[in-house]
């Protein structure tokens, strides 16, 4: 069993255990009109998961993960198979916001991104199969 937050395409994912728990994110719009600046579900979810103490917060993405260039416009682009917090944000990756990324690096919460798109990917990720980008200390 697993303790997880899986956040993407506007829902928030809570795994404790053998149970699952769906909460509706608000859209980007309400969210920006309730928080601070440069918070959005991402930050949401990484609370959730500090909150609940995750194992792992899964970024669900419309792609495998992070990659060297854009994989939609560029057909060279590389899978990032793991990076760590200060990289992505030095890099100034988009993934999630600064303030999500920067939450979990201070508590030491790793971060999968990964395809929700793709069929079985949660279920693969859950198993401990090795896709997408894990991103950590």
């Amino acid at each position: 069993e697993i303790t997880a937050v899986v956040s993407g395409l506007g829902l928030l994912l809570m795994l404790i255990g053998a149970g699952l728990f769906l909460v509706q994110m608000p859209d980007a719009d309400e969210l920006s009109s309730q928080t601070a600046p440069g918070f959005s579900t991402d930050s949401a979810a990484a609370l959730r998961a500090n909150e609940i103490g995750a194992e792992i917060l899964m970024k669900g993405t419309k792609v495998d993960g992070l990659f060297t260039a854009d994989p939609v416009s560029d057909g060279d682009a590389v899978l990032i198979p793991r990076l760590g917090y200060s990289e992505v944000l030095k890099r100034g990756l988009r993934v999630m916001d600064a303030a999500a990324i920067s939450l979990c690096m201070e508590n030491d919460l790793p971060i999968l991104v990964l395809n929700l798109w793709q069929p079985h990917s949660l279920e693969r990720a859950l198993k401990g199969e090795n896709i997408g980008t894990l991103i950590s200390q």
